[in-house]
């Protein structure tokens, strides 16, 4: 897990070549492609809002991270908020989790 306002997308980087999974609140100013969404939890009080599949779009930032991310955004009812999250994991988020990011 790794600080809302400290997005190091070398450092990111460094750890999917070291196999390391991280888990990193999106900051608004970063824009991306989307490669399609992925099916949403059945469970209807997940409130998971969108999980899909990105690629950085600013050839800088790219040039930094060059390999696909996952993107995904809950809406976390206690403090009216939407959270986005980047992440490789492949595993659910639950919005329990996913709160802890805020």
């Amino acid at each position: 897990m790794a600080d809302r306002a400290y997005v190091d997308f070398n450092l990111l980087n460094k750890w999917d070549e070291d196999k390391i999974n991280f888990v990193v609140r999106l900051k608004d100013n970063v824009k991306f492609i989307s490669y399609g969404e992925r099916p949403l939890p059945e469970n209807k009080d997940s409130n998971i809002l969108i999980d899909e599949v990105i690629l950085l779009f600013k050839e800088d930032t790219r040039a930094k991270y060059p390999k696909k991310l996952r993107r995904v955004a809950v809406y976390d009812s206690e403090n009216d908020q939407t959270i986005e999250i980047i992440t490789k994991t492949e595993k659910v988020f639950k919005k329990s989790n996913l709160c802890r990011y805020k």
